[in-house]
């Protein structure tokens, strides 16, 4: 699918659309509730979902690696840190 959208438009259009836009918008809720909560600063949501989206389809899509909770939990305080998280 990731070598099909690169030279096939609509499919990238619709994958965009239905696949990366919806879970985008779910986890930027996740950040801005975490923002009013004070957990973190406020923010690029968008790079931050990025960062923690990115990641995930390496290595589920490109290496087949497991998200083992030692990867996840990895990923996780790296991207928090980069939100400047607040404990």
């Amino acid at each position: 699918m990731i070598g099909e959208i690169a030279h096939n438009e609509p499919l990238a259009v619709l994958f965009r659309q239905s696949v990366i836009e919806q879970r985008t918008t779910l986890v930027t809720t996740i950040w801005k509730r975490a923002t009013d909560r004070g957990e973190i600063l406020p923010g690029d949501w968008r790079l931050y979902t990025q960062m923690l989206m990115g990641p995930i389809i390496i290595r589920t899509v490109i290496t087949a690696e497991p998200l083992d909770p030692t990867f996840c939990t990895a990923l996780v305080e790296v991207i928090l840190c980069a939100a400047r998280f607040r404990d």
